[in-house]
């Protein structure tokens, strides 16, 4: 289906604690729905706007102080391939930052010696280790895949909690056999790991008060920086300090997710309705430095070990 000059209709879309406006004559608008991820305690009294409009040149965006404004040029756009989603979460994104509040791709648990970081990619056990340690009536939760962190008196900190959660049906399953763990959720996470097929890893989002977790309410400076790997269960623990250098290499990457681009929207045909972001802004940029700068101060590990290894050592080493 092909859109042409249309009227520009309205709506606003609360993302990531910002209120972002979105004007658009490509004939479809974003639902609030869709960024139910991206819900935060933060309390951060943003606003910004996204303008999507067709041009006859090609794809291009440009970000002013009035907000993003994201020219589609002659690319096909449908329902489905249609880059409002992403223009929302990067305006809403680059305004959080510029005022010193990033989201990371880690976990990050406040527990009573001292909030962690718990880093590393798609796999590596973060969330399940997170779920599992929030077992434990001391231990709040800021985020077990992606959590928001800045400065606070200098410090790295974490800075409230995600209102919901991505929960994989594989890491759910291996959860739920823990009955400290599964007494703790709705009854509707429970239903639906019972529709789920074996050896079919769905997805959902749940909020983090069916899973019955405690939340962090405010900020916690963060005490130690794990680079996590979960093994097979028995595995040995491993435990290795990291280099400052490498602590903040870690980081960067962990930032990387929406702080240095998204990646290209294509249309149905595989034309680029709009190009990859990519932040240079003086702003964001100065606060990330700063935040390298006290991740630098930062105790930083490699954790390897058995899903069992690993709890129990983050227990025995900051439960106290």
């Amino acid at each position: 289906m092909n859109i042409g000059q249309s009227a520009f209709t309205s709506c606003n879309v609360a993302v990531m604690g910002v209120e972002v406006r979105v004007d658009s004559n490509l004939g479809w608008l974003p639902e609030q729905r869709m960024f139910g991820m991206w819900e935060t305690s933060l309390d951060l009294d943003l606003s910004t706007s996204v303008t999507l409009v067709r041009t006859s040149d090609s794809p291009r965006w440009k970000l002013a102080k009035a907000g993003l404004r994201v020219e589609v040029g002659s690319s096909r756009v449908t329902r489905v391939s249609n880059p409002y989603f992403s223009a929302a979460l990067f305006a809403a994104e680059i305004h959080r930052q510029q005022t010193g509040v990033f989201q990371l791709h880690a976990a990050g648990l406040n527990l009573p010696g001292g909030a962690v970081l718990l880093t590393g990619g798609s796999g590596a056990g973060k969330t399940i280790t997170a779920l599992r340690l929030c077992a434990e009536e001391t231990v709040a939760y800021a985020g077990a895949d992606r959590c928001q962190i800045g400065l606070r008196e200098g410090k790295l900190a974490l800075l409230g909690h995600w209102r919901n959660t991505r929960l994989r049906s594989s890491s759910a399953l291996m959860l739920a056999h823990r009955e400290a763990i599964r007494r703790r959720w709705s009854q509707d996470v429970l239903d639906w790991l019972g529709t789920v097929e074996s050896g079919w890893d769905a997805k959902r989002t749940v909020s983090i008060n069916d899973l019955g977790l405690a939340p962090l309410v405010d900020a916690a400076p963060i005490s130690a920086i794990y680079d996590l790997r979960v093994l097979p269960p028995g595995s040995p623990l491993a435990v290795k300090p990291m280099l400052p250098r490498d602590a903040v290499y870690a980081l960067a990457a962990s930032l990387g997710d929406l702080t240095s681009g998204f990646l290209m929207v294509l249309d149905d045909d595989g034309r680029p309705l709009m190009p990859a972001f990519h932040d240079a802004f003086p702003g964001p940029s100065d606060q990330r430095t700063a935040l390298a700068a006290a991740a630098h101060r930062i105790p930083r590990f490699r954790l390897r070990g058995g899903p069992d290894e690993v709890c129990r050592y983050l227990i025995a080493r900051h439960g106290a």
